[in-house]
């Protein structure tokens, strides 16, 4: 069975994790001296910048690593938040986060969600045999990175909204139409069309991460037609898109600091 990482029980804190960013070549020994953090909370960072995608190894940067800290060090950009956003999500990272944006139900309370998580990972070939309070931990810091007000962390994405102990889906803020891409394309999975009732149900994809309803995805589909990116494909019978380009997921956020910054 697969295991949850939980990040040397740390929360995400961007300021510390770019700055580790920053350094990530250094020996150990350097990177603990010029960060000024002790080997816990370097190693916890370590494995936020590898789900986050952003490094490779525990001294190597990713190519998405590379792109992101030599166009935005520090993480400022929307665009950069929300592709790290994505990343963490992806179900053989942080878990937890994956059944949060693809399989809870909106209005969930925490220990209903736990109860509920908890049944979905032994059914998905995660363990759920832990010490008391791993699981519970790893969602407090999960969901306290979605909202809480630190305005270096997720929160200002408004992807979640926390009333009465209850999550709920928000409508996202600042989503670019790049952004867009590069997750439909990195769901592309050798596909050359996707149906629209796909894209809305499919883990992972567009509709599912954002949480979009119908017509906010039709909005998102419309700006890839228009920069080229897509083609829509409607009749009677059909409702889809067709994958129009054949470049890497890569080679989108490369387009989004060059055209942006």
């Amino acid at each position: 069975m697969q295991t949850l990482r939980n990040y040397q029980k740390f929360g995400v804190d961007i300021r510390e994790i770019t700055k580790i960013l920053v350094l990530i070549e250094q020996d150990e020994q350097s990177l603990q001296a010029e960060s000024g953090l002790n080997y816990a909370k370097v190693r916890g960072i370590k494995e936020y910048l590898t789900d986050f995608g952003l490094i490779s190894s525990s001294r190597e940067i990713s190519e998405l690593g590379y792109v992101i800290r030599s166009k935005d060090k520090k993480l400022n950009e929307y665009f950069s938040k929300w592709i790290c956003l994505y990343n963490w999500s992806l179900k053989n990272r942080n878990t937890i986060l994956h059944y949060i944006m693809n399989e809870m139900a909106s209005g969930a309370e925490r220990v209903q969600l736990i109860n509920e998580f908890e049944t979905w990972a032994f059914n998905n070939d995660f363990s759920t045999n832990y010490e008391k309070d791993y699981i519970s931990g790893i969602l407090n810091r999960t969901i306290n990175a979605l909202i809480e007000r630190k305005s270096d962390n997720f929160q200002s994405l408004n992807l979640f909204a926390l009333h009465n102990n209850r999550l709920y889906r928000s409508d996202p803020y600042n989503v670019h139409p790049l952004l867009v891409a590069y997750i439909l394309y990195d769901n592309r999975h050798g596909r050359v069309s996707i149906s629209i009732n796909e894209l809305m149900q499919e883990p992972g994809n567009i509709g599912k991460f954002f949480g979009y309803d119908s017509r906010s995805l039709e909005m998102q589909l419309s700006s890839l037609q228009e920069l080229g990116l897509a083609k829509r494909v409607q009749s009677a019978d059909l409702n889809m898109i067709n994958y129009l380009y054949d470049g890497t997921p890569l080679s989108l956020v490369e387009r989004y600091y060059n055209e942006n910054l």
